[in-house]
C-alpha cells in the first residue's frame, strides 16, 4: 500500500508469534527506510497477526488493516499511517481463538479468513464505511474447518 502518497508502494509487515511485542512495521518503497513502526494492540500482546492495506478513509493514503492470529481475540482493527486506530470489530465470536486471517477487495471491503478450528471456515466481507451492517458470508469449503488464507484486489 502507498502509506505516504508518493505513488511508489511501501512495504507493510507485521511480526508473527514470538517473545517480543506484535509491532507493525512500515518501509518507504523507495529506499526502505522506516515510515512508521506502532504495537498492534500495546507492547505486552505477543500473539502475532495478519495484515493487508487499503485507501480505506479516500485521503490518498493506504490504511493497515490488521487481523490477531491465533490464541488471541478473532479482532481486526484499521489505522491510519501513524498508528492511530480508526476502527475495529470482532471479526467472528469473541470466543474464537484461531486468528483472523485479512484481506480487501478493490471496492473497499474487509475480507476476514478464520484460522483453524471455526466449523465451515467462513470467509466474511466488511463494509468499512458500516460496519454496522451484517457482513456478507460464504462457505468456499463446505465441512472444512482447518483455517482459511484470504487476499484481495
Amino acid at each position: 500500500g502507498d502509506i505516504n502518497a508518493d505513488g511508489i508502494p511501501d512495504l507493510l509487515t507485521v511480526n508473527g508469534p514470538s517473545n517480543a511485542a506484535t509491532v507493525v512495521k512500515i518501509f518507504n518503497g523507495r529506499n526502505r527506510e522506516v515510515l512508521a513502526e506502532f504495537p498492534v494492540i500495546d507492547n505486552k500482546y505477543r500473539g502475532g497477526a495478519f495484515i493487508a492495506a487499503a485507501d480505506l478513509t479516500g485521503n490518498g493514503l493506504a490504511n493497515p488493516v490488521v487481523g490477531l492470529d491465533a490464541g488471541g481475540p478473532p479482532l481486526v482493527r484499521i489505522f491510519d499511517p501513524r498508528g492511530k486506530v480508526l476502527a475495529e470489530w470482532m471479526a467472528y465470536d469473541d470466543s474464537f481463538r484461531g486468528g483472523v486471517r485479512v484481506g480487501v477487495t478493490a471496492n473497499n471491503r474487509v475480507v476476514t479468513g478464520p484460522g483453524r478450528g471455526m466449523k465451515g471456515s467462513p470467509v466474511r466481507l466488511f463494509n468499512t464505511g458500516r460496519l454496522k451492517d451484517r457482513p456478507i458470508e460464504f462457505v468456499p469449503f463446505a465441512g472444512f474447518d482447518g483455517g482459511l488464507y484470504v487476499g484481495g484486489r
